[in-house]
């Protein structure tokens, strides 16, 4: 389990990282992309209580 949100974290800095060399996400996109934000942190949290039951 420790593994796989260490995993996690390196991935979360790996966006930011590249998300802050970009310029930053006008409204119109950031609304367009929310969906899939939603969703990936959806399975993120599905993944962690899934991996996290005995």
């Amino acid at each position: 389990m420790d593994y796989v949100i260490n995993l996690l974290r390196i991935e979360l800095a790996k966006n930011r990282s590249h998300r802050s060399a970009n310029t930053k996400l006008s409204t119109d996109q950031l609304k367009a992309n929310l969906p899939r934000i939603i969703s990936e942190g959806e399975q993120i949290r599905a993944a962690i209580k899934i991996l996290s039951t005995p």
